[in-house]
């Protein structure tokens, strides 16, 4: 039963990701496109450069919260219990959408953004394997 609504919920929230990714939040075509592959560059920025609590709570923290419930893939995909799956898996896939949306000018493909999106991952990861030990 609970593979079976978590399965509905990851495909439902993967397709609003890939919306919110390619045209949410006002997102438009950018005349230029952009790749940052220092790694910690925008996050530096964010904690040092920025004094807007919105706009860092949706580079910083939003880049982390959102991707939380991909770490509980595991209750579908019985290999992505174990990290060393899970995690190449999900950062090659997340590598690709920031390469689409460097592609599309639909974003900017950005090392942090992986980075982030990869903590929130571990997040989800190590509360599944938590709550899973507990019971």
């Amino acid at each position: 039963m609970i593979k079976k609504l978590y399965s509905g919920f990851i495909i439902l929230y993967t397709l609003l990701l890939l919306y919110w990714l390619f045209f949410g939040f006002g997102r438009t075509s950018n005349v230029e496109k952009t790749v940052q592959l220092i790694p910690f560059t925008t996050i530096y920025k964010m904690f040092t450069q920025v004094y807007d609590f919105k706009y860092f709570s949706i580079n910083i923290i939003g880049n982390i919260v959102v991707f939380i419930p991909f770490g509980f893939l595991g209750i579908v995909f019985e290999k992505l219990k174990k990290a060393k799956f899970l995690f190449p898996i999900f950062i090659l896939g997340i590598s690709t959408l920031e390469f689409l949306q460097f592609i599309t000018r639909r974003g900017y493909a950005e090392i942090d953004d992986v980075i982030l999106n990869t903590m929130g991952v571990a997040i989800g990861f190590w509360v599944y394997r938590f709550y899973m030990k507990k019971y």
